[in-house]
């Protein structure tokens, strides 16, 4: 899989994400000449700079008109009777919010489906991922309004095994809670953004609607 990302990342001429966190990682593994090039310090700003200025793109291209956002009753899909989690039931201070979606990349029963970006934010998956050999099942954008308090019905995105990588595309409120084998919160993430989350798919989570920014967007990938 990771062959078969870099190949078409190539042929991308934003996907160069990768290059520049290689670099960063150059730089900080050779401590010692650091403090002999004083201009490795401004290679390494110039690096991130790179970074953050990809950052913004992903960021701009979400936040624009021409971005197709898909309006869902429940973001945890529930409604639509996707989401059957009989657990549903144990956490009762849990609500369900409207939300919007975007479907990057997804594989159900072996068809493919794939949104005209999915190139553009690829390179975040390999800037985060340090398995070879893994397989990507999904990639979904989330976009959640300031339309309420607490946290979102606590789901797991999948049933089979599999892992979440949950980048923030926005600085933002709406933290992203996870609970523990007995229901209870056990850690809250708020957003910041280019940050990156990984978790076991198992752990059950939820999102928060932001109550003090106007959006909360974020990128889910679900590999193995």
């Amino acid at each position: 899989m990771r062959d078969k990302l870099i190949k078409a990342l190539l042929a991308h001429a934003q996907g160069d994400i990768q290059k520049h966190l290689a670099n960063v990682e150059v730089y900080l593994s050779n401590p010692a000449g650091i403090g002999e090039h004083s201009n490795v310090v401004e290679a390494i700003e110039q690096e991130l700079n790179e970074i953050a200025k990809y950052q913004d793109q992903i960021e701009n291209m979400m936040s624009s008109i021409d971005f197709d956002w898909h309006y869902l009753e429940d973001v945890t899909y529930a409604v639509n009777g996707e989401n059957n989690d009989p657990k549903r039931v144990e956490f009762p201070d849990a609500k369900g919010s409207q939300g919007f979606a975007h479907m990057f990349y997804h594989k159900p029963d072996g068809v493919d489906i794939v949104s005209k970006h999915h190139l553009f934010i690829l390179p975040l998956l390999l800037s985060f991922v340090e398995e070879d050999n893994f397989e990507l099942i999904r990639i979904k954008g989330g976009l959640l309004l300031p339309t309420g308090v607490g946290y979102n019905m606590p789901h797991i995105d999948l049933v089979a095994p599999h892992k979440v990588g949950l980048y923030y595309v926005n600085e933002s409120d709406g933290d992203t809670v996870f609970f523990n084998k007995d229901n209870q919160v056990e850690k809250r993430i708020q957003p910041e953004k280019g940050s990156v989350v990984i978790f076991d798919g198992a752990t059950y989570h939820a999102s928060s609607c932001p109550l003090y920014h106007n959006k909360r967007m974020v990128i889910n990938f679900n590999y193995v």
